[in-house]
């Protein structure tokens, strides 16, 4: 069997360019709090498209294989909120507010909750408390990932349709609005379906956050990421 099918080509050709996108701007500066936020955004959107391809392999994978990437991905989707709401903060150019920091421990929280509950279902399968635990936490997550979203609005929609901002910030807080907001809803229809099958919607999305960071960050420095534009266009061919 091939290592990887002519269906999946696109799906994790995108979440290469993504995830090579992330690593380049990280490797461009390590210690910059803008390139280790959109590096872990990228790394995380990347994760998630996946999914499909993790599904093909996983009748071959080893149980202590499939615990790890279960682990990673609930991680991932636990701790998206948390970081988009930080990267609206880098935008806004302001100290991270100590409420923001509840973020973290929320999504540690919640990212226990999730584990417990697939742990109830593997220990007592006769019971369906994991499955209502895991309900719960669906219906927890509608409303997290919705209040970050709306925080990370109220955060950056100022600088937006305000006159002492210039040009350059203005169309980076909409660019961060745009991509933040596409980051949030894949990573809620993940949160749902624990995970689900990414499909060719999904794969549109990964290609507009690709598309839409590229240009954020060549033409406006996203988070304050410079990466050339002849960088970006060979990672896509790459891809």
């Amino acid at each position: 069997m091939p290592l990887l099918s002519f269906d999946l080509s696109l799906t994790i050709g995108i979440a290469a360019a993504i995830f090579a996108l992330g690593l380049t701007a990280w490797l461009h500066n390590k210690w910059s709090r803008g390139n280790v936020l959109f590096a872990l955004l990228s790394f995380c959107f990347a994760f998630w498209l996946t999914v499909d391809w993790f599904a093909v392999l996983q009748r071959d994978a080893l149980p202590n294989q499939l615990a790890l990437w279960r682990i990673l991905f609930y991680l991932t989707i636990a701790f998206g909120p948390a970081l988009a709401l930080h990267a609206a903060i880098v935008t806004s150019r302001r100290h991270l507010p100590i409420r923001s920091w509840l973020c973290y421990p929320v999504s540690l929280f919640l990212f226990g909750v999730i584990d417990t509950a697939f742990l109830l279902r593997i220990a007592f399968p006769a019971s369906d408390v994991g499955s209502r635990l895991l309900e719960g936490c669906a219906l927890f997550a509608v409303i997290y990932y919705s209040v970050v979203l709306i925080a990370i609005a109220v955060q950056l929609y100022p600088i937006i349709y305000s006159r002492l901002a210039d040009y350059i910030e203005r169309r980076r807080a909409v660019y961060t609005i745009l991509l933040l907001a596409i980051f949030l809803v894949a990573g809620l229809g993940q949160f749902l379906s624990m995970p689900f099958h990414v499909g060719f919607a999904f794969t549109l999305l990964g290609a507009a956050f690709f598309i839409l960071s590229s240009m954020a960050c060549i033409r406006s420095g996203l988070f304050f990421v410079k990466i050339p534009a002849i960088v970006v266009f060979t990672l896509a061919l790459l891809s």
